[in-house]
């Protein structure tokens, strides 16, 4: 990482989509609920098949849980602020830690296209040595647009387009 100064001559932040960020925590909230009576029941169980199903069920609440919170809103649920000379990140919605990069940090930009039901968002990848540095989305972040275009005015490489895989993201959150 490339420490960057503190003059903000020129800056963009990233605003947040309201549903999009809402829906995370709320499913986050819901499934630690739902996973409380599967846990207490583990010890109060005599049926060894009660047993196994609540702990089936507990161990899959705790990586619903994981998923949501580690990978959603630790990586992809960032504040970004561009400044002149660095892009600063914080995870957890702008709550967690502060990491400054150089722009001479990336080694280029990829991007790629997620489809749901409703309709498909593009996300913006940061790379440093083929990993994804900071992940920019279009689906919880309002200015995307605004964000990519001060990206690419900074004369940051396009890698191409990288198809989306649920194994890769699910990889990805524990790195």
């Amino acid at each position: 990482m490339i420490r960057c100064f503190d003059r903000q001559y020129f800056m963009i932040s990233s605003k947040f989509r309201v549903w999009p960020v809402l829906s995370v925590v709320i499913c986050s909230i819901g499934l630690a609920v739902l996973a409380v009576p599967f846990i207490s029941g583990l010890k109060t169980s005599s049926d060894i098949g009660d047993r196994v199903f609540r702990a089936f069920f507990a161990v899959w609440f705790v990586f619903m849980i994981s998923f949501l919170v580690l990978g959603e809103i630790r990586k992809k649920v960032i504040k970004i602020i561009i400044s002149d000379d660095c892009i600063i990140k914080k995870s957890y919605l702008g709550f967690g830690s502060e990491t400054r990069y150089g722009f001479q940090y990336f080694t280029g930009y990829k991007t790629s296209i997620i489809s749901s039901k409703a309709e498909s968002y593009e996300y913006l990848y940061l790379m440093h040595d083929e990993k994804k540095a900071v992940k920019i989305s279009e689906y919880y972040h309002q200015n995307y647009s605004e964000l990519k275009s001060a990206l690419v005015g900074r004369n940051i490489k396009n890698l191409g387009k990288e198809n989306w895989s649920l194994l890769i993201e699910i990889k990805e959150i524990f790195r």
